[in-house]
């Protein structure tokens, strides 16, 4: 985080284990975002934490290292989480990560669009910038995110399924969504950014009506709320870890706990692969690069997907 992130994060601890020296332009600024404090034998404890996602809350509980996310940066509104690390990554580190409170033009795969409303969610993205001669493929690093999104969901009391490429799903609703994506720098360095949407305390009835019977969120699930800076911490470091185990073990080393939550395994699917390609089978599994393995009926053989769209599933006939 940058430096006066990470002042403010001290003093926020200090405030709350054994209260802070009074500092007026901390405490007039943090007022002004929703915090309040209480003095007490001329120190200042904190009262009252608003729930938003800022990157001091996100670094005081963040389970790696500060220095793992050197950069971790907050915006009230933006087009797009993935478009703004995609546009700015030049010149910014590797595992920057950005988070707004609302997207003006979220997007999901395939050119869809991400329901992103102000304050209720979580719409965040990270900045890896890998060696090439260890770059996982695309596939494989999506899917060992949505298992970094699962288990935090489940330490949440949920029990989540994952849908190839990128859905994580409760009761066949989509409860958060992944979008990676890359592109070369002018030396052919990739850069890679990963994006996670989550719905956390949207109501049902909040969702657009085209989506109220295909999404769900954590508040909806649990009949509670949650602050999305204790979700964030935990995702970031989660994702750092499987991330690094991903390189250091390949898929393979996620492939049976992927399975094991995979909504697909069995299942007869219809897949599209591009604008006119539409292949139908039954879902055998994933593989050690994240494609999925799907014996075809037409022809029949064995055939691995490395990206496309699930349109349809059901348990299989034969």
């Amino acid at each position: 985080m940058i430096e006066r992130d990470r002042a403010i994060e001290e003093f926020l601890n200090i405030a709350e284990r054994e209260g802070a020296t009074p500092d007026r332009k901390f405490k007039n600024e943090l007022e002004t975002l929703g915090y309040s404090f209480h003095e007490r034998e001329g120190k200042l404890f904190v009262q009252h934490i608003p729930e938003k996602p800022f990157p001091w809350e996100i670094g005081r509980k963040l389970t790696v290292s500060a220095s793992a996310f050197e950069k971790i940066l907050y915006f009230e509104s933006i087009s797009s989480t993935n478009t703004f690390l995609l546009d700015h990554a030049d010149e910014l580190p590797s595992w920057t990560a950005v988070v707004a409170e609302e997207q003006t033009a979220g997007r999901g795969r395939r050119g869809a669009s991400w329901f992103s409303p102000h304050g209720k969610n979580i719409y965040t993205s990270i900045l890896i910038k890998p060696e090439i001669s260890s770059t996982p493929h695309l596939s494989a690093i999506t899917l060992t995110t949505g298992i970094a999104v699962a288990r935090i969901l489940e330490s949440r009391g949920l029990h989540v399924g994952l849908k190839w490429p990128n859905d994580v799903t409760v009761h066949g609703k989509k409860l958060a969504g992944i979008l990676t994506e890359s592109r070369f720098t002018g030396d052919e360095n990739p850069l890679i950014v990963v994006g996670i949407g989550i719905n956390v305390n949207i109501k049902q009835e909040e969702f657009p009506p085209e989506l109220q019977s295909l999404a769900t969120s954590l508040i909806e699930l649990t009949g509670r709320g949650f602050r999305r800076a204790e979700i964030l911490s935990s995702l970031y470091g989660e994702i750092y870890y499987c991330y690094y185990k991903l390189l250091k073990e390949g898929f393979g080393f996620f492939v049976q706990e992927y399975s094991a939550r995979s909504v697909l395994m069995g299942k007869e699917v219809i897949v599209k692969t591009d604008e006119i390609t539409v292949m139908e089978g039954k879902v055998l599994g994933v593989d050690s690069d994240g494609a999925l393995v799907v014996k075809l009926y037409n022809p029949p053989l064995v055939h691995r997907i490395y990206s496309g769209e699930v349109i349809k599933f059901h348990d299989s006939d034969h």
